[in-house]
């Protein structure tokens, strides 16, 4: 089991090792102790790191942030390029304007199928890349 401190949140974390993925060792959190602060841990509460194969760890959050940020900016950007609103879009694709919107602004987490079919009406593909 290994410990290490969220300096954002003052909470202590224990980790166990789940299973080895080619060079990273994936840790899952099993349980928060607030030791700074007192604080009590609640569900869903918790920072979820991984770690490379050197030990360094990775805040996952911040990495799934920014490929959501890139991947976002890219469908908006294209869909501009073509002059489309985002009410065109949603009758283009079938998908109601309010989730396009929403998937714009970032609070909606699209699915795959919602990803394609956003892409064909805009004459492209989804086409993912492991760098």
């Amino acid at each position: 089991m290994h410990f290490f401190l969220d300096p954002f949140s003052g909470l202590l974390y224990a980790s166990y090792v789940k299973k080895r993925l080619d060079n990273f060792i994936l840790y899952d959190i099993i349980y928060s102790i607030g030791i700074l602060f007192g604080d009590q841990h609640r569900k869903g509460n918790h920072m979820e790191y991984i770690y490379s194969k050197e030990g360094e760890p990775i805040l996952i959050e911040t990495e799934q942030k920014a490929a959501k940020e890139d991947m976002i900016k890219k469908f908006r950007s294209c869909r501009k390029a073509l002059g489309l609103s985002q009410s065109e879009l949603s009758t283009l694709t079938g998908i109601a304007q309010s989730n396009i919107a929403r998937f714009e602004s970032g609070k909606y987490n699209p699915s795959l199928e919602m990803m394609v079919r956003i892409a064909k009406a805009m004459g492209k593909e989804v086409v993912i890349t492991l760098k």
